[in-house]
């Protein structure tokens, strides 16, 4: 089965975003969609202009609609203020079933 996050963080917080990146690594590949470069364990890292505002979730839902192929079984679009544990993945991949 192959999923991939895509994480949305506009400013991010190193610390907690290194927690929700390693916790998805978990089950899935990540893809950060940052403001900023920023060290972590993501599979990629896309910079978006930070001056975009409030209109960075729409640039980045645009990347996905243009990039996202149909490799994927599962694609879990997330942002940087919510912590998505392996074991609600692995239940709601349950549930589908």
């Amino acid at each position: 089965m192959k999923i991939i996050s895509l994480i949305c963080s506009h400013t991010p917080n190193p610390n907690l975003l290194r927690s929700i990146i390693n916790e998805l690594n978990k089950v899935s590949k990540t893809i950060l969609f940052s403001g900023e470069k920023i060290e972590t364990e993501a599979l990629e890292t896309i910079i978006h202009d930070k001056n975009t505002n409030r209109l960075f979730p729409y640039i980045t839902r645009k990347w996905i609609y243009n990039n996202i192929n149909e490799d994927w079984d599962y694609v879990i679009y997330t942002e940087d203020d919510i912590f998505i544990s392996e074991e609600v993945v692995k239940n709601v991949i349950e549930l589908y079933k």
